[in-house]
């Protein structure tokens, strides 16, 4: 069952998970400049919000983005970082960074803004969710960047998903437009796909910001 929990971090793009050797959670955040670093990096913060002094750069792609990598997502080995011009996967300990595919969303042309890793998707094979803050819909591809699946979502503004291992859902982030101040909703993937699940989720703090949302089974985040 997931708790909530706010990590709070100069971010723009984040995704957690337990490390292999302690089990203990980090998060990855793509803050420009953080620590005193180059921008488009991602670095390296524990589970209380410390900066471990890790870091390593964004792939190549990304480098000429003004904003550099946006939401994150782990598939338990990988990490996954999209920007406008496609989406790059880094090891589960920032390294080996590469752009798995380029291009912007298809079928919507937005920015790979919110994003999650589905381990049922494609076949079982691994998939990407999808959305947009500027709207647009919910949009589902293979790990090639093919599209699989999309649902309208015009007016729900997500600025980050997380996948929900308890039932295979997706928690999003949404910032005023449909939802206002601002909400962390549910999204139904699995029964009727691409509707928001009623009474569940939560108000955020912020009535006006907005923030990305970092998963691991047993608990969801957002900063």
């Amino acid at each position: 069952m997931y708790s909530r929990r706010s990590v709070l971090a100069m971010s723009v793009a984040v995704t957690w998970f337990a490390t292999a050797s302690a089990g203990e959670l980090t998060f990855w955040s793509s803050a420009r400049g953080v620590g005193g670093g180059p921008p488009h990096q991602i670095h390296q913060f524990d589970e209380n919000g410390v900066y471990t002094g890790v870091s390593f750069d964004a792939v190549a792609g990304a480098q000429t983005s003004n904003w550099g990598y946006r939401d994150g997502a782990f598939d338990g080995q990988f990490m996954y970082f999209g920007w406008e011009a496609g989406v790059a996967r880094h090891n589960s300990d920032g390294s080996g960074g590469i752009q798995l595919f380029s291009g912007s969303v298809p079928g919507s042309g937005n920015t790979w803004h919110a994003l999650a890793h589905d381990p049922t998707g494609d076949g079982g094979n691994g998939s990407l969710w999808t959305a947009s803050y500027v709207g647009g819909p919910l949009v589902e591809v293979d790990l090639s960047g093919q599209l699989l699946n999309s649902y309208p979502a015009d007016n729900w503004n997500l600025y980050g998903l997380a996948y929900d291992h308890s039932d295979g859902n997706l928690w999003g982030h949404a910032y005023p437009g449909l939802f206002t101040p601002g909400q962390v909703v549910k999204i139904n993937i699995t029964t009727a796909p691409g509707t928001i699940m009623s009474g569940v989720g939560w108000p955020t703090r912020f009535r006006t910001s907005r923030g990305n949302l970092a998963g691991h089974p047993g608990r969801v985040g957002c900063v």
